[in-house]
C-alpha cells in the first residue's frame, strides 16, 4: 500500500541508514542513502489555535531510501 504520512515544513528529519543514523537539517548538501531498519523521527509543523507548535513523531520502517534535494526537499520512499 502506498501513501503520505507527512508532507509539509520540518526543522529536521533523523533517520537510520545502513551506516548509522543521520539528522537531516535545513540547507543539508543533495544526499541519497539506503535506509535500515529502525524509527524514522520528525519534527512537524502543526496548527495550533492563531499559530502552530512543533510535534516530534515518530515511524517504524524495516527499510527504504531517503534522497535529499535541493531547495530543502526529503523524500523518503520506505516499507512500514
Amino acid at each position: 500500500m502506498k501513501r503520505t504520512v507527512y508532507a509539509g515544513e520540518t526543522p529536521r528529519v533523523t533517520v537510520p541508514t545502513v551506516t548509522g543514523e543521520i539528522t537531516v537539517l535545513e540547507h543539508h548538501e543533495p544526499y541519497v542513502t539506503i535506509l535500515a531498519p529502525g524509527l524514522v523521527r520528525y519534527v512537524a509543523i502543526v496548527p495550533h489555535g492563531a499559530g502552530t507548535i512543533e510535534k516530534e513523531e515518530t515511524l517504524a520502517i524495516t527499510g527504504g531510501f531517503l534522497e535529499v534535494r535541493p531547495g530543502n526537499e526529503v523524500r523518503i520512499l520506505a516499507d512500514a
